[in-house]
C-alpha cells in the first residue's frame, strides 16, 4: 500500500463520527500533509461545531473546507484540494484492521523520517550533542503505538517512585515552586499570568536563563515570543544568564558576558513569532530537538479554522498547546494577561485570567498567578510580587510565597 494511499484510508474512515472520536487519540497530525491536513482539520471542525452531524458526505466536506474553514484558499490550492477529495472518494471504505496498519504504517513512516534527518545531521555535524539526538530518539520510539492494547501500570513501589521522580525531570530555580511540585516533567502544559508590567516575561526569563535555570541544566529551551522584538527579550536573557546589567555590556563588561552565555546558549533557541500558528509550532517542534517550548504571548497565537467568537478560538488554541506538550513529550509553558479585576490584588488565581470563562484554565496541569500590590512606600516594595500557584495536579500543592523581581537582570529571588 503507498504512503498517499495510506493517508485517503485514514481520511476516508475519519468521515464517520463514532470512528473519528475512536482514533482521533492515535492520529499525529504530522502524518498529513500537502492539502491533506487541512482536510483532516475540516473534519474535525466540521463534529465540533455541529454535534448532530454523525457521517460526513463528500459535497459537504469541500462546502465546509472552502466556504468556512478556509475561504481563502488560492485557486490552484482550490484545485489541488478538490481532486484530493475527489481521491479520499473513489477509496473503497476500508476495515478497521486496515485502517490500523495504515494508521501503524504511517507511524513508522514519520519515526523513519524522522530518524533520516537526525543521521543527517550527525553527518553534517558529528557532535555529542547530536548523538544525543539518536538516543532521546530512540528513547521515545513506542513501536505498538497505534495498537489498542494497553499495558496495565506496574504495581511495583520501586518502580512507581521511579516514574514520579521522571515527572519532575525540569528543576524549578524558585526553592518554594520546586517543593511545590517536585520539579514538572514532559507531556506537562504550564500557564504563568499577570497583570501587564507586572514581569511574567521576566518570570519565564528567570526560570530559563538565571542560575540553576532550565539552560542551566542542558535542556534544550526554543522560545517564541510576540510580546516584544525578540532582540530584546535576547538581551534580557543575556541580563538573566550573567547578572549583568545592559550598560555593564555595552560599556566594558562584554568580554565578561560572552563567557558567562556561552556556557547556556547553546540550549536556548529564541524566535519572533508574530503571525505563527499553532500548526507552525507543531512542524517545529516535529523537525528540531525541543525539551522546553515558551510562547509569551499564547492567546496572539493564531490557529487554523474559523470561529464565531474569541472564547471559541481561544479555547481551541490552549486545547492544541496541550496537545504540542502531549504529541511531542515536551514541556510546553504558556503566558497570558491577568484580566482587570486582577489589578492591584497580591493574590491572584485562575478565575481573574483574561478570558477565563473560555474554558482554557482546564487545559492546563499547572496555573500559576503573579500579583502585585498598588499601594507600595518605597522601591523595594515595588519589586515585591506574589506568586499563586492555584492549579497544581502535579502534587496538589496550592503554595503562595513572596519574591523579589530585579527587573534590570530579569531575575526573580525569593523574599526572605
Amino acid at each position: 500500500m503507498e504512503h498517499g494511499n495510506l493517508r485517503l484510508y485514514i481520511l476516508r474512515t475519519l468521515l464517520n463520527r463514532e470512528k473519528y472520536d475512536k482514533l482521533k487519540s492515535e492520529i499525529d497530525i504530522s502524518i498529513f500533509q500537502n492539502g491533506a491536513r487541512e482536510i483532516y482539520k475540516t473534519i474535525g471542525f466540521i463534529y465540533r461545531d455541529n454535534p448532530n452531524v454523525n457521517q460526513i458526505n463528500f459535497s459537504d466536506l469541500k462546502l465546509a473546507y472552502f466556504n468556512t474553514y478556509f475561504p481563502n484558499t488560492s485557486y490552484a490550492s482550490q484545485k489541488s484540494i478538490h481532486e484530493l477529495i475527489d481521491s479520499i472518494e473513489r477509496q473503497e471504505a476500508p476495515s478497521d484492521d486496515v485502517v490500523e496498519t495504515a494508521l501503524r504504517s504511517m507511524y513508522r513512516i514519520k519515526k523513519a523520517d524522522e530518524l533520516a534527518r537526525i543521521c543527517l545531521d550527525i553527518s553534517n555535524n558529528p557532535s555529542s550533542s547530536t548523538f544525543k539526538q539518536v538516543e532521546k530518539f530512540m528513547a521515545n520510539v513506542d513501536e505498538d503505538k497505534t495498537q489498542e492494547e494497553s499495558e496495565a501500570v506496574t504495581k511495583d513501589v520501586d518502580k512507581i517512585v521511579e516514574a514520579l521522580q521522571e515527572q519532575g525531570e525540569f528543576k524549578f530555580n524558585l526553592p518554594s515552586l520546586q517543593r511545590a511540585t517536585n520539579g514538572i516533567g514532559r507531556g506537562n502544559f504550564m500557564i504563568i499570568f499577570a497583570r501587564p508590567e507586572t514581569g511574567k516575561t521576566a518570570f519565564w526569563i528567570s526560570l530559563v536563563a538565571s542560575p540553576h535555570g532550565f539552560a542551566w541544566q542542558q535542556k534544550k529551551v526554543s522560545i517564541f515570543a510576540n510580546e516584544e522584538p525578540a532582540i530584546r527579550t535576547q538581551m534580557r536573557l543575556l541580563n538573566a544568564s550573567t547578572g549583568l546589567q545592559r550598560g555593564n555590556i555595552l560599556n566594558g563588561s562584554r568580554e565578561l558576558a560572552k563567557q558567562k552565555w556561552s556556557s547556556i546558549s547553546p540550549y536556548i533557541e529564541n524566535f519572533d513569532c508574530v503571525d505563527k500558528t499553532i500548526d507552525d509550532l507543531d512542524e517545529y517542534c516535529s523537525t528540531h530537538d525541543v525539551d522546553i517550548l515558551v510562547i509569551d504571548q499564547l492567546d496572539k497565537i493564531n490557529v487554523s479554522g474559523k470561529y464565531n467568537a474569541t472564547h471559541e478560538k481561544l479555547r481551541e488554541v490552549y486545547r492544541q498547546a496541550r496537545e504540542l506538550a502531549k504529541r511531542h513529550n515536551i514541556l510546553v509553558i504558556g503566558m497570558s494577561q491577568a484580566s482587570a479585576e486582577a489589578q492591584g490584588r497580591s493574590r491572584v488565581t485562575f478565575s481573574v485570567m483574561e478570558n477565563s470563562k473560555t474554558g482554557k484554565s482546564a487545559e492546563a496541569d499547572v496555573i500559576l498567578g503573579i500579583g502585585k500590590e498598588d499601594e507600595i512606600e518605597n522601591y523595594l516594595d515595588d519589586c515585591v510580587r506574589f506568586v499563586t500557584l492555584s492549579k497544581n495536579k502535579l502534587t496538589g500543592d496550592h503554595a503562595e510565597f513572596e519574591v523579589i523581581l530585579r527587573p534590570t537582570i530579569s531575575r526573580y529571588a525569593e523574599r526572605i
